[in-house]
């Protein structure tokens, strides 16, 4: 710990713990990953938290209310079919579990 005070002396530093990063978070024989879509592409997992993203001035559950909703992809637009398919991807990794987190919006 330092503190710095009006006086020039100071008090010594204790040794600082270093901290690796990491996207790996580890505890009681569980093991989570913090990666992208597509570093999973190709790649399955007992269960999936699909974060979703904000791009090109739109959250991707205002492209894709309707399928949501259960209705079948029908939208030619450009960010509407990236979304589709990123969605398609990140939806088909887990074998147990899947959640998604989407914006209160």
């Amino acid at each position: 710990m330092l503190f710095i005070n009006n006086d020039t002396t100071r008090m010594p530093v204790a040794a600082a713990k270093e901290i690796e990063i990491t996207n790996h978070y580890r505890e009681d024989g569980l093991e989570i990953e913090i990666t992208s879509v597509h570093a999973v592409k190709g790649q399955t997992h007992c269960a999936t938290l699909y974060l979703e993203p904000y791009y090109q001035s739109n959250y991707e559950s205002e492209r894709l209310t309707n399928q949501f909703l259960g209705n079948s992809f029908n939208d030619n637009r450009v960010y509407h079919k990236s979304s589709i398919k990123m969605a398609y991807v990140g939806f088909s990794r887990p074998t147990d579990l899947l959640c998604i987190a989407i914006h209160k919006d």
